[in-house]
């Protein structure tokens, strides 16, 4: 549902990738990552940061998608 919603409406999504709650960052960062809209990358690029192993590798896969890079399966990115 999130991806139907996120593209054009990347700026409202920003909010939900500041949450303390690091599941609703990485569920934010893979909705703009699945979205496809290039306004998208500089709210996930930033994500690449995060504290939370999880919403940094979701971050990491969203900027491949947003940039048209198919990532490489990781062993590590389950």
């Amino acid at each position: 549902y999130l991806v139907e919603l996120a593209p054009g409406r990347s700026s409202a999504f920003s909010q939900h990738i500041q949450d303390p709650d690091a599941r609703i960052r990485r569920d934010g960062v893979d909705a703009l990552g699945l979205s496809y809209d290039p306004a998208a990358l500089p709210i996930v690029e930033r994500a690449m940061k995060d504290s939370d192993p999880q919403v940094a590798r979701a971050a990491e896969r969203a900027v491949a998608r947003l940039k048209g890079v198919v990532p490489l399966f990781r062993r590590d990115s389950f």
